[in-house]
């Protein structure tokens, strides 16, 4: 069986637990224990020079040597370990300004990311993020993310609580937050947390901007287009029916198809010449 290399975002490894829990880098992580799990030798590395989830730098090096299968996330736009079996795992928006050519095969996250072959990881832990609880809704949310902050100018939010990188600083605190909100206001169209959020019972109003538009937001929530809306009454008016939703888009048979058609279609790729 030939080994796997995955090469996780630099700049999120080995920082506050909340930053390098970002969804993409949660997806890295759950597709490496699921390539363990089904006994094939796989690493997780940022592929530099910083310390990688298991192994050292002379372990990353050894994988290349032995032609690993290596991983590449869309933010990569070389071939920058020289790999003769290098894979795209396209993860979000970026890939449409640095089309990574040198994969010999490449798949993607989400069908509104490209329409070739699929390898869609849920990461979302449903054991925190329900609605459950039944909370008192106290406050509401804003996330910029991704977005830009200019779609927040002049929009009024009752008693605001900002969502960052470093706040809420672990993910049972995020979901509590969220059982507790009103509404999550966002400009980030490609966003889990706008899941996250809904499967808490918290309505998601997307803002326009400059970095996503409201037909990009639509093309992520294609399969669950309930509970995001432009205004807060039409966010709220097809909340309930994004339980029903979830469930069907997040098929957990159809996650255990993909990776083992992702595991298929890469250990039969042919070493190519550099």
């Amino acid at each position: 069986m030939i080994p796997y290399l995955i090469l996780s975002p630099k700049n999120l490894i080995r920082v506050k637990e909340y930053k390098s829990k970002s969804a993409g880098v949660r997806v890295l992580e759950k597709l490496y224990r699921e390539l363990n799990k089904r006994g094939y030798e796989a690493y997780l590395t940022d592929g530099y020079n910083t310390p990688e989830v298991n192994g050292t730098v002379e372990k990353t090096v050894e994988l290349i040597e032995r032609d690993a299968i290596t991983v590449y996330h869309e933010n990569i736009p070389s071939n920058v370990m020289r790999s003769v079996r290098p894979v795209g795992y396209v993860l979000g928006e970026w890939h449409r300004q640095r089309q990574n050519t040198f994969c010999k095969e490449t798949f993607y996250y989400h069908p509104s990311l490209g329409e070739g072959k699929q390898l869609k990881i849920n990461v979302i832990e449903r054991e925190l993020f329900h609605n459950l609880d039944r909370l008192d809704r106290l406050c509401s949310c804003t996330w910029v993310g991704k977005g830009d902050i200019g779609g927040f100018i002049g929009v009024d939010i009752d008693n605001p609580k900002d969502i960052t990188t470093a706040w809420p600083d672990n993910r049972y605190d995020l979901a509590m937050l969220l059982k507790g909100s009103k509404a999550l206001y966002t400009t980030d169209g490609n966003s889990a947390l706008s899941t996250e959020a809904r499967l808490c019972g918290c309505p998601v109003v997307f803002l326009p901007n400059q970095a996503f538009t409201w037909k990009q937001c639509q093309a992520f929530n294609v399969g669950t287009p309930s509970g995001i809306g432009l205004t807060l009454e039409e966010a709220q008016a097809t909340l309930p029916n994004f339980q029903a939703e979830y469930d069907k888009a997040w098929d957990s048979e159809r996650e255990v198809s993909e990776i083992d058609d992702f595991i298929s279609i890469t250990q039969k790729m042919e070493a190519q010449c550099l």
